[in-house]
């Protein structure tokens, strides 16, 4: 399989949290779009926001969201709905740090695969699917 090095990059005000390109179908601007309304057990939809406060990062108000569906290795689709900015770029996954073994499991769970820093923010490679099941609590019935 290619390593990607193309990331769609979702940038709060301290973490950028970087999805690989060959993961995402699609990438559209929607106006007024009311996350709650439309996200339900069965839609597929989630939104993006809730997931980056659990990492202390709030999003700022706007009118324009953007609405991105990522298809998993079982090409099974989700689509995320953010307020902050989003825009292609290119690290090569060298820069990336994984974590010890100590830490790589507990991260995992949480959908964080990998981090790097720069220029003081932190860059979290992500699995958004496990990042959902996660915050949904799969991870914790499947514990039990």
């Amino acid at each position: 399989m290619r390593q990607p090095d193309k990331f769609i990059c979702i940038s709060y005000s301290q973490i950028d949290f970087l999805i690989p390109n060959d993961y995402v179908v699609s990438a559209v601007g929607v106006k007024d779009v009311q996350i709650g309304m439309m996200h339900n057990e069965n839609s597929g939809i989630f939104d993006f926001d809730d997931l980056a406060t659990g990492f202390n990062q709030y999003p700022r108000p706007t009118h324009v969201k953007t609405m991105i569906v990522i298809k998993d290795d079982a090409d099974e689709q989700v689509s995320i709905v953010t307020t902050q900015e989003c825009k292609v770029c290119t690290v090569s996954l060298n820069e990336f740090s994984l974590f010890s073994e100590c830490y790589s499991e507990s991260f995992k769970q949480f959908g964080i695969l990998a981090c790097n820093f720069e220029e003081n923010r932190m860059r979290l490679l992500i699995d958004v699917k496990q990042m959902i099941d996660y915050s949904n609590g799969d991870m914790l019935l499947e514990e039990l």
